[in-house]
């Protein structure tokens, strides 16, 4: 755990988009999102929200590179198409993906086996917008979020017209994508859906990917204030592997010899994934509302390289129930947030000389991980400018794990995090804020 406090003075046009205005500094009804950020203004940190509009005008063609454009982000990815990037806060590298929490809706992209996010997996078309979180969002959020988090916020069905999308992009190293997306919306029942095909040959050599992905989300009330939702998707993946270019010991310098060229030519990595997610919303009044949501992921990898085929699955099941309310006292607006997070993880790879040797395999590794979580969080508004933010979380985690080239063990620990701070906005174009946080 570490102890920081922060000062920051910062412009607004550098941290929010200047549709930001005043007038949010005044409490407003709340809606039912996939945020957990929905009074964004106040939190006292440096807190940047990428529209619909502003991914559009993007030139990026891929999540990595469109989020390197932004302050604080950096991507760090090489021949993988950004399937396999690690996109981090504040240059952490390597390291991005245990220090950087990466979320689709709400739900962990990170797990526990610290393999990078499939970035490519998610098509941009589809995307309604990106809250990007810089320094600590472990209260809300948990492990993972030390330099701040990253919530990817795809088109909801009863928010999105009656449509259907076609696109094409072509580019270089006969880049071909494709992409599909229809919304509709009965007036009861609303749905939407989206299909992408991307094909790519790569810079080098044996750095080809072909991947297939498809979306469906359903949203339907039951009441006037209770609604439920159903999202699933799809992906399959084939990525070649070149490796890297080294200078040898000897002067010979494979860069400038071949710079396209690769000493892996028959490493690859599949991926299948399978993800559902499902919840309940109820909402009481303009001030109140309760969800209930949970989710199940199915990963499984088949690669070859090192001179080893290795079979990966990896299963994750949580349960994740919020409540948003306000209330006044003493003449202030206190939003209040508390929830669980609950998550269970089953890891196993199995690796082998030949595929059909994998049941037998000469290496088996297994992980069985739970967590959970209780977190709090207030929001205190003094005035239209002033806000302060205390929050808290208590996490448990418990592990076992088995691997035949080790002796098993298990752990399990009980942690807790708390973080205070303040905000105030003089004027439309400058705030700051001082935080102080135990991670």
């Amino acid at each position: 755990m570490n102890t920081n406090a922060t000062l920051l003075a910062s412009t607004l046009g550098l941290l929010l988009f200047s549709s930001v205005s005043q007038a949010e500094y005044s409490l407003a009804p709340i809606t039912v999102t996939a945020s957990r950020l929905s009074d964004i203004h106040r939190i006292p940190a440096s807190v940047t929200v990428i529209s619909a509009e502003a991914i559009a005008n993007s030139s990026a063609t891929n999540l990595p590179d469109l989020l390197s454009e932004y302050a604080g982000l950096s991507q760090t990815g090489f021949f993988n198409h950004s399937a396999r990037t690690n996109v981090g806060i504040r240059s952490f590298g390597e390291t991005a993906t245990q220090n950087t929490l990466i979320l689709l809706n709400g739900r962990r992209l990170n797990d526990n086996d610290l393999s990078p996010v499939n970035y490519a997996a998610i098509a941009i078309a589809n995307i309604e917008r990106i809250e990007i979180t810089r320094g600590s969002g472990s209260i809300l959020y948990g492990d993972g979020a030390t330099t701040g988090a990253i919530n990817i916020i795809t088109r909801h069905p009863a928010e999105s017209e009656n449509t259907f999308q076609l696109s094409q992009t072509l580019g270089s190293s006969h880049h071909r994508e494709s992409n599909a997306f229809m919304s509709y919306d009965a007036g009861g029942l609303a749905v939407n859906a989206n299909v992408n095909h991307l094909s790519d040959e790569g810079y080098r050599d044996n750095n080809h990917l072909k991947q297939d992905s498809g979306q469906i989300a359903f949203h339907m009330p039951l009441t006037q204030q209770t609604d439920l939702y159903l999202k699933l998707d799809t992906i399959k993946q084939d990525l070649e592997l070149p490796g890297t270019r080294t200078i040898r010991l000897n002067g010979q310098n494979e860069l400038q010899l071949d710079r396209k060229g690769t000493n892996t030519p028959n490493d690859w990595a599949d991926e299948q994934l399978f993800n559902s997610h499902f919840g309940i919303e109820h909402q009481w009044n303009n001030s109140s509302y309760l969800v209930i949501d949970g989710s199940y992921r199915n990963k499984q990898q088949l690669s070859f390289l090192f001179s080893e085929y290795r079979e990966t699955t990896l299963d994750t099941w949580s349960l994740t129930p919020r409540f948003t309310t306000q209330s006044q006292a003493f003449n202030t607006n206190i939003t209040w947030r508390i929830g669980s997070d609950i998550y269970y993880y089953d890891y196993t790879s199995d690796s082998a000389d030949a595929i059909p040797t994998l049941n037998q395999p000469n290496s088996h590794r297994g992980v069985s991980q739970s967590t959970i979580a209780l977190y709090g969080q207030a929001v205190i508004a003094f005035s239209d400018k002033t806000a302060a933010t205390v929050g808290i979380r208590q996490q448990q985690m418990r592990r076992q794990v088995n691997d035949s080239s080790t002796q098993d063990f298990n752990e399990s620990y009980l942690k807790g995090s708390y973080s205070l701070g303040i905000k105030h906005a003089f004027s439309e174009a400058m705030d700051y804020y001082f935080r102080i946080s135990r991670q």
